[in-house]
């Protein structure tokens, strides 16, 4: 996550207030590389950067001030650094990995803060980002009347099922896909949590799609990895992708990692794994971000 800002109008903008896109942001320089960077001193307190709290309550904040940078949160921690950045009063605002550090109850206010500072002092916003977006497909079944009796007895009826309704649940996802397709809508990525079932033959050969192939990854937990490693081995052959999950925020020795993975984490494991993102991009593992609602 960063933020960026420019003394002088971009092109890029031309008349607009507000653009977005994938990417990062070494493709913004190569138009704009006047580009000044936001940085603030970890050992710092907020007031250090920021005088007052006027905009504390737009953008959902307690009273921050008196915090140390690496005492804050991530969505603190950006906050500040663009209100800092807004004091400066410059033409453009850049938002590079914002998004990362958002979550949905702060979003419309973020989102509405945003939208205020362009309109009372004229700053125009880039934002930039290169977290890809997947949903995880989770199903859920109803059976009617199924309420009514035992729930131990039905509890061994369902689990028999189990693999049965999963490989429907696929079916269902392969009917979505194929209307989003038709429907020349933005098409969706999806992520599949592994699991035993998914060793069966007929199971391996649905996934041997191209179209489920290229929306669909399997997700690993990361810890994971050594006890599905057999249907690991079966989907890399059919040319499946994987995420793996990373269930701690702690900072990690990057050599612990293989080369040229993606690991979805939380916005916490990114803040503490700072000073290894060079080691990450040298490896070609890419983090993408938990961002779901809390």
């Amino acid at each position: 996550m960063e933020i960026m800002y420019l003394n002088e109008d971009n092109l890029i903008l031309s008349n607009k207030n507000f653009i977005s896109f994938m990417g990062e942001i070494n493709d913004l320089e190569i138009l704009s590389p006047n580009i000044n960077h936001i940085s603030l001193k970890p050992n710092k307190k907020v007031k250090t950067y920021i005088k007052n709290k006027e905009y504390f309550t737009n953008l959902k904040l307690t009273d921050i001030s008196k915090k140390k940078i690496t005492e804050l949160s991530s969505y603190e921690e950006m906050c500040t650094k663009l209100l800092f950045t807004i004091y400066k009063k410059p033409k453009v605002i850049i938002l590079y990995n914002t998004d990362a550090c958002i979550c949905e109850k702060y979003k419309n206010k973020f989102l509405n803060f945003i939208r205020l500072i362009n309109a009372s002092m004229k700053i125009k916003f880039i934002i930039i980002s290169n977290n890809p977006v997947y949903y995880e497909v989770l199903f859920s079944y109803e059976v009617p009347g199924l309420k009514e009796f035992d729930e131990t007895l039905t509890k061994g009826v369902l689990k028999k099922y189990d693999a049965k309704i999963r490989e429907i649940s696929y079916d269902l996802l392969e009917v979505h896909l194929l209307k989003e397709l038709i429907s020349n809508m933005e098409m969706d990525k999806y992520l599949i949590r592994i699991n035993k079932d998914m060793k069966k033959a007929s199971l391996v050969k649905f996934f041997d799609n191209e179209y489920l192939k290229e929306f669909i990854k399997i997700l690993v937990p990361y810890d994971k990895e050594i006890e599905y490693q057999n249907i690991i081995n079966d989907y890399k052959e059919i040319g499946m992708n994987f995420i793996y999950e990373m269930d701690i925020d702690e900072e990690i020795e990057p050599t612990s990692l293989v080369n040229d993975m993606q690991l979805l984490v939380s916005k916490e494991f990114v803040k503490n794994n700072a000073n290894n993102q060079m080691s990450f991009e040298k490896m070609n593992v890419k983090l993408v971000v938990k961002n779901k609602e809390e």
